[in-house]
């Protein structure tokens, strides 16, 4: 693609994006000059339970408590001659009818009747100011959290429960920083940071009333990238549910995570909460494993006859097909189950699932987005272990892993061999100052480079497209997997999960994406299903990041690579 024709596509992006928010442009400045007003006028009022607010990693507001009232009033010290004047007056303020406000004072105790509530800051003041006497009106400062964008990002994001009236966050972010957000002070690990000067991207919002706010590392425009093809393809091909995730591999920093269908309010997040049997995208482990022990080179021979029999079991390839003499190369490109399991046996349990606990399969990620599931691993020794499971993990069958996971495992190889700490918070706001968030690496080296460097060629091979790279000028290092799901009477070949996990450019890799599909009736092939998803998505994100295209195509592994 030409220089001119990529800046072309990404001005039109940029517009696209642009007119989808700007129906929040209006909304967003008056928070902005509301939440002003609160910090200035009102510090003295702020109720306990007032949360702080929480922007992307551009400042854009993601979450914020707007000042709504509670309005009610004591009857018994309210003279019945005196109730017509005092329903009239909050009648013009509120703009009640008279006759409900009367009605309430009349049917409710002597000691308490409420008579709204969610009124507006300027409303409450002016009562305040109307009625000094909070023996007879009193109006209470009960903020309401509110999400500007919408559902975007609300899987991240949670929401906030108030049970009794303590509000309290429920699943994401609002749940993993609910103490900071409602008290303020240290988080665990942080103390140790040195505070930094906001910086002026984030004071349109920053600093909140409550002075303690969430800066995420989502980006907003990503998020809606994934969202939306992620929406697209969930529609196009019938399925139904979808899941996506787009991170730096590098660091962690989680740039979208997207589910469509959007779960309801109060339920966890699929990405990090629903374990799957996650098919042939765990060859890239077991390729991993293999190439990094020594039980294999990139040029270790293997005769593929189509079949193999463990523990009583027959295994076949995907297409039923034999290829005869092969190497890893042609295994990951045709994605050939028999001699993935004929590999693990190889390796044997104690390396293979060695490898397995490096890349953190049956374990969680320790993500900060509330809550999440650890995957299901059967461990030899376990009671329901036996030799069919490693054939059968080898090219991800009997085991779980979440589409999170699964990502942070394959990042290991993208940044050349270190497990990530996938995370959602770039940094906490306190009283005013910026206190970065680093997170050490979960596990430093579990394989060498120069096994990620091989494996990143033969991926780059699996996932061309007709001998040419799935995005024009960016060499993707990929791998589909069409997961058979099961059920009562086992696998069935018609119901699946088709996924694609990549990083791009793969030789210095700026974002990596997962795609699964749950489900799809127009075709189960995840090549057809999930692949075109991921693609969509890496594109329109790569044109937005303004990442410059990769000039080094994908090579024949050499000797160099071999292991």
């Amino acid at each position: 693609m030409k220089r001119s024709q990529l800046q072309t596509r990404i001005n039109v992006l940029m517009v696209l994006v642009g007119t989808f928010f700007l129906i929040l442009v209006v909304q967003m400045f008056r928070l902005q000059i509301q939440n002003k007003k609160i910090a200035l006028a009102a510090s003295s009022t702020i109720a306990a339970q007032e949360r702080g607010s929480i922007v992307d990693r551009n400042g854009n507001l993601l979450a914020v408590d707007l000042p709504r009232w509670t309005l009610s009033a004591t009857p018994r010290n309210i003279r019945p001659k005196d109730r017509a004047n005092v329903a009239a007056k909050l009648s013009q303020i509120t703009g009640i009818p008279a006759s409900e406000i009367i009605e309430k004072l009349e049917k409710s105790s002597p000691e308490y009747a409420p008579l709204a509530t969610d009124l507006p800051w300027e409303v409450g003041l002016q009562i305040k100011k109307k009625f000094d006497n909070p023996n007879v009106v009193t109006v209470s400062l009960n903020p309401k959290r509110v999400y500007p964008q919408g559902k975007l990002a609300s899987e991240i994001l949670g929401s906030v429960w108030e049970p009794k009236g303590i509000r309290r966050g429920v699943y994401g972010v609002e749940e993993t920083y609910d103490e900071f957000l409602r008290k303020g002070g240290t988080w665990p690990g942080m103390e140790n940071q040195k505070p930094e000067p906001l910086p002026d991207q984030y004071r349109t919002y920053l600093p909140s009333a409550a002075g303690h706010d969430l800066i995420l590392t989502i980006d907003r425009a990503i998020q809606f990238i994934a969202e939306d093809e992620l929406r697209k393809g969930v529609e196009y091909f019938q399925a139904e549910k979808g899941m996506a995730v787009v991170m730096d591999p590098h660091t962690g920093e989680i740039l979208a995570m997207a589910t469509y269908p959007h779960p309801k309010t109060r339920q966890p997040n699929p990405v990090t909460f629903e374990p799957f049997e996650p098919g042939s995208v765990f060859k890239i482990i077991t390729a991993a494993a293999a190439l990094d022990s020594g039980t294999i080179t990139t040029r270790t021979m293997f005769t593929d006859t189509g079949g193999i029999i463990v523990s009583g079991r027959d295994i076949r390839n995907w297409d039923r097909r034999a290829y005869g003499k092969v190497t890893i190369k042609e295994i990951l490109v045709h994605s050939l189950n028999v001699e993935a399991a004929k590999i693990s046996l190889e390796m044997g349990p104690g390396t293979f699932y060695n490898y397995l606990r490096r890349f953190g399969f049956g374990e969680k990620t320790e993500v900060d987005i509330a809550p999440e599931q650890s995957g299901v691993v059967h461990w030899p020794g376990d009671k329901l272990w036996n030799p069919l499971d490693m054939a059968s993990n080898s090219y991800g069958q009997a085991l779980e892993t979440t589409v999170l996971q699964m990502t942070t495992a394959v990042a290991a190889v993208a940044n050349g061999g270190n497990l990530v700490r996938p995370h959602a918070l770039y940094g906490l706001v306190d009283d005013g100052n910026l206190i970065r968030y680093r997170p050490p690496l979960k596990r430093s080296r579990i394989i060498r480079k120069e096994t990620a460097k091989a494996l990143t060629n033969l991926l780059v091979a699996s996932a061309r497209i007709g001998g040419h790279d799935m995005i024009p000028g960016y060499p993707v290092a990929g791998k589909t997997g069409t997961a058979e799901i099961a059920g009562k009477h086992g696998y069935s070949l018609n119901v699946t999960n088709a996924s694609f996990v990549g990083y791009v450019p793969a030789y210095h890799p700026k974002i990596i994406c997962m795609v699964t599909i749950e489900k799809p009736k127009r075709s189960i092939w995840a090549e057809r299903v999930a692949a075109p998803v991921f693609q969509h998505i890496v594109e329109r994100t790569l044109e937005y990041l303004q990442v410059p295209p990769e000039t080094q195509t994908a090579r024949t592994p050499t000797d160099d690579d071999n292991n």
